[in-house]
């Protein structure tokens, strides 16, 4: 057990993970458990690895305030160059959309004629499948019917279609 002397206290890992954020090699974000581990002379455990958590959440949210304190002249000069921008994307816009809506419309119609064409080609082969399935419920009828009644239609809506004159052979 480490006396009280050799705790490592939050206000170290804050001056070694500085200290490599101010060596240049890495930003606030890069700075591992490790390295501080590394620069303390310790072993990177659980605490150590809080401690790290609690200084970069700690300089991220620094930055972030000193980013937001803007004197009222840069501010101004900000809200100047983002109309400029604005302006400059509203004018290239319609211009850019066209291109695009023209060249997806060029791409998205062969699309459309194959969807087209697949639908009429099953539509086909659904009709020769019925067709095939008639003539063979045909020819098996008669079969399966046996010796005494062949000749006759078997299938019910079949044999109400032809007793009322409607069409059913092909």
């Amino acid at each position: 057990m480490r006396d009280r002397k050799d705790w490592i206290r939050q206000p170290m890992v804050d001056e070694k993970a500085d200290a490599i954020v101010a060596a240049g090699k890495h930003g606030v974000t890069e700075v591992t458990a490790y390295q501080v581990a590394k620069a303390l002379g310790c072993s990177p455990n659980s605490a150590l690895h809080e401690k790290v958590r609690d200084w970069r959440r700690r300089r991220l949210d620094q930055a972030v305030a000193s980013a937001t304190n803007v004197t009222p002249k840069g501010e101004e000069e900000l809200r100047d160059a983002l109309d400029r921008m604005t302006a400059a994307v509203k004018a290239v816009f319609p211009g850019i959309s066209e291109r695009l809506r023209g060249d997806d419309e060029r791409s998205l119609m062969p699309r459309v004629i194959d969807a087209e064409r697949r639908r009429d080609v099953k539509l086909r082969l659904w009709m020769i499948l019925r067709r095939l399935q008639r003539q063979a419920w045909n020819v098996l009828c008669p079969m399966l019917a046996g010796p005494e009644k062949k000749g006759t239609n078997h299938h019910p809506r079949r044999a109400a279609g032809d007793a009322a004159g409607v069409g059913g052979g092909d």
